[in-house]
């Protein structure tokens, strides 16, 4: 009978001290760390991008899950815009997962306002791409979905997907040619394709991966009727089948291996293909 009331104890002892920790705001659970914040809501101030704010205390926040467009590339400024709308002034709360900071010193968080997440809802505007980073990948499955969801509604970035003629398509990424792309970025490319009977001309064309950092400009380029273009990671000489990402070389190549997505936009902006794997 002392052991059952001693086990009782325990279990309140328990309760009581987790509920402590909601009540302060601030939840341990293994690695991950959330913050609940309550009542305590934190204002946004200014808006830098569209996945970038700054709280009134000064602190940069940085949307998990998420990408959008750096300057002047397409919907930079219309996913910055959508932001603004959405957040600045308002009070938020802020949710954790895995890694609090970004290299940069930026906090890492899914932003809520009144009970809408933030992150999901700039996804869905088709203004911004998921982009799933382990380890924080707790609520990926609601982003990746609220993308399929723009794409298939051809909303922001998605509506060149509604074109009705497409010539210019992504056929394939070699992201990791039999496991040698680290020695020689040259065993790393992507493949377009031209399906379209005349030749289309890519000059101020771009191509971009889900990151912020790696697109390649076209410049002076025509892809020829039902022809093919290979562009490889690394360096090398041009041709009019074969072009070369970077010159020189930087340390890593451009397609992960655990997997990636391929942007290709026309001189207008428009998506004129995506591909992921």
């Amino acid at each position: 009978m002392n052991f059952l009331k001693l086990s009782l104890f325990s279990i309140f002892i328990v309760i009581g001290f987790v509920s402590f920790l909601f009540q302060t705001g601030k939840v341990q659970t293994g690695k991950i760390n959330f913050l609940l914040f309550g009542d305590n809501l934190e204002k946004i101030t200014a808006v830098l991008d569209g996945d970038t704010v700054v709280l009134e205390n000064g602190k940069e926040i940085r949307y998990l899950g998420i990408n959008t467009t750096e300057k002047e590339q397409p919907y930079t400024e219309e996913a910055a815009d959508f932001n603004r709308n959405l957040v600045l002034g308002k009070m938020v709360r802020l949710e954790l997962d895995v890694e609090n900071e970004d290299r940069y010193g930026r906090l890492l968080a899914y932003v809520w306002k009144n009970g809408e997440l933030i992150n999901q809802k700039i996804i869905e505007s088709g203004l911004a791409i998921s982009v799933g980073t382990q380890p924080d990948t707790k609520y990926q499955y609601l982003f990746d979905q609220a993308q399929e969801t723009a794409k298939n509604n051809c909303l922001g970035i998605w509506e060149g997907l509604c074109e009705k003629e497409r010539c210019v398509k992504i056929a394939n990424v070699e992201k990791n040619y039999q496991g040698r792309e680290k020695k020689n970025k040259n065993n790393e490319w992507i493949e377009l394709e031209n399906f379209c009977g005349r030749k289309i001309s890519l000059d101020k064309w771009l191509l971009k991966d889900n990151s912020s950092s790696n697109f390649y400009i076209f410049g002076g380029v025509d892809l020829l009727a039902n022809a093919k273009l290979f562009l490889y990671s690394g360096c090398g000489k041009n041709s009019d089948k074969k072009l070369y990402w970077q010159c020189p070389e930087r340390e890593y190549s451009v397609w992960n291996n655990s997997g990636d997505q391929a942007f290709l936009f026309d001189e207008k902006g428009l998506l004129a293909d995506y591909f992921a794997y």
